[in-house]
């Protein structure tokens, strides 16, 4: 069921969705969205958010691996986005 334009929440932008899809596959929307996730838990592991750094991690590594890269990118993102390391 499609929701019309009325019913759907102000901050739901299917036009960027519509052109990302569009100019994008789904490898490289996780890799991109990977990449967003990491950067967030080394933000959050410089301001010492360590709970939310865990959550962006998790996030991060979640949509690399669904990169289907034999682990590459999951690799990569756990080294640069280990907090303990740092």
């Amino acid at each position: 069921m499609f929701l019309s334009k009325a019913d759907r929440p102000q901050d739901l932008d299917v036009k960027k969705a519509l052109d990302e899809l569009q100019d994008r596959n789904l490898i490289d929307i996780h890799r991109a969205t990977a990449y967003t996730w990491a950067a967030r838990a080394v933000a959050a592991c410089q301001l010492g958010l360590h709970e939310d750094e865990i959550d962006y991690r998790h996030e991060a590594l979640e949509h690399a691996a669904s990169t289907m890269d034999n682990g590459k990118l999951v690799s990569e993102l756990q080294d640069q986005t280990n907090c303990k390391k740092k």
